[in-house]
């Protein structure tokens, strides 16, 4: 990320560059973060655009003087033009990678905001009064929506079948509990999250929409419904269920369990 002295006006076009680049090397060193260590994360530094305009004043291969200057920004991505005033060399460099065509540290800012569970327009509102360029909160939207959010159900899918797996034939103590979208009768979404108590792993959830049902204080037992029969056809025994005291579900729970 660099930092824009003139402007500070975020950019929406993630679309990768054409030109010839000649990039930077960057350590490959881990990094650490509240004692975790990302070995598979480069490092990233924040440089102010006077300092990083300083490092192409000379050519590189007469080290002639060069014009330099800041052809476009990309979000977090700067692309540098310089050309020599002696040989007449005309030199681009990019100040990331790209991954599928859009810049590296775009799609990882997207990444880290999603997954840390942080506000977006926060945490963009806050670079950008920085004066560090940044993406638009509508490419972070696209960016959850198309490459992040899959990620996501790919990865919730893979570990799922592999907790049952592990627990396929043996009599569990589940705990199950709903959770709506809002207070009240107006909740359009409910989440019901069943969990293995003696591991306290969650191994389902299931996600209930108001249409679904005759009402939104049904989704919670809809959603047991759902979740124990899923279980079930996953070869899973229930031992113990343990739920809070809805009426509902203590009633269903007492007729067909």
């Amino acid at each position: 990320m660099v930092v824009d002295s003139d402007s500070i006006s975020e950019m929406d076009d993630d679309s990768s560059t054409d030109s010839s680049s000649d990039l930077i090397s960057v350590s490959d060193e881990s990094c650490s973060a509240e004692g975790e260590s990302y070995e598979t994360v480069k490092e990233k530094y924040i440089v102010s655009r006077h300092k990083l305009l300083q490092l192409f004043a000379s050519c590189e291969k007469c080290s002639g003087i060069c014009a330099v200057d800041v052809e476009r920004v990309v979000g977090t991505m700067v692309v540098i033009q310089a050309i020599c005033c002696q040989c007449g060399y005309n030199r681009h460099w990019e100040s990331q990678d790209s991954i599928g065509g859009i810049s590296e540290g775009n799609i990882l800012l997207s990444a880290s905001i999603l997954f840390g569970g942080v506000c977006p327009k926060k945490v963009l509102r806050s670079l950008c009064n920085s004066g560090i360029r940044t993406i638009a909160y509508s490419t972070y939207q696209r960016h959850q929506d198309k490459y992040l959010q899959p990620v996501i159900v790919a990865s919730w899918v893979e570990q799922r079948a592999a907790l049952l797996a592990e627990r396929r034939g043996m009599p569990l103590t589940i705990g199950g509990d709903g959770r709506a979208d809002s207070r009240g009768h107006s909740a359009k979404f409910g989440c019901y999250t069943i969990m293995d108590l003696k591991t306290n792993e969650i191994i389902d959830m299931k996600l209930i929409q108001k249409n679904e049902v005759t009402s939104s204080k049904h989704m919670e037992l809809e959603g047991l419904k759902r979740g124990i029969d899923a279980l079930l056809e996953e070869g899973i025994r229930i031992g113990e269920l343990i739920t809070d005291r809805h009426p509902s579900v203590t009633k269903w729970v007492r007729e067909n369990l």
